[in-house]
């Protein structure tokens, strides 16, 4: 049931376009033939119709809604449009949010780096011989 309201609702609204691009186009004397006996249809149709086409096509408000534009400056609206926005900076994190991957993987490379050392010194051919260190000699001297 959903679905046909959903439906009906965008059916709604593309009719609201097409008819709000005719009006559009009329105004501007760009119809062509079919559009405007399209419009003519709609207008037709029904009083609610022809009287939103008369209030919508009526030159005395036409002409009021030129001058309000015309009376307004651009840089007045921009002014208007960047007050009522809210720009603010994003927070900066913490210097320690900043840091500490480059902390993490520093710490993770001198670990890796110790334990390669410490695997290097357990493979020497010196530390092989009877276990003794490198700096031990062996005296044969009696």
């Amino acid at each position: 049931m959903k679905k046909e309201t959903s439906l009906s609702s965008d059916n709604a609204d593309q009719q609201a376009y097409r008819i709000a691009f005719l009006i559009s186009g009329f105004l501007q004397d760009r119809l062509s033939p079919e559009e405007h006996g399209e419009l003519d249809d709609w207008v037709t149709a029904s009083m609610e119709n022809q009287r939103l086409f008369e209030e919508l096509t009526d030159p005395a408000i036409l002409e009021a809604g030129k001058a309000e534009f015309q009376k307004s400056r651009p840089d007045e609206l921009l002014q208007h449009v960047k007050s009522s926005l809210q720009f603010t900076e994003p927070p900066r994190p913490s210097l320690f949010r900043r840091i500490w991957p480059y902390v993490a993987a520093a710490c993770l490379l001198i670990g890796v780096l110790i334990l390669w050392v410490n695997m290097q010194n357990k493979n020497s051919p010196s530390n092989k011989a009877g276990g003794r260190m490198g700096g031990e000699r062996s005296s044969t001297r009696k």
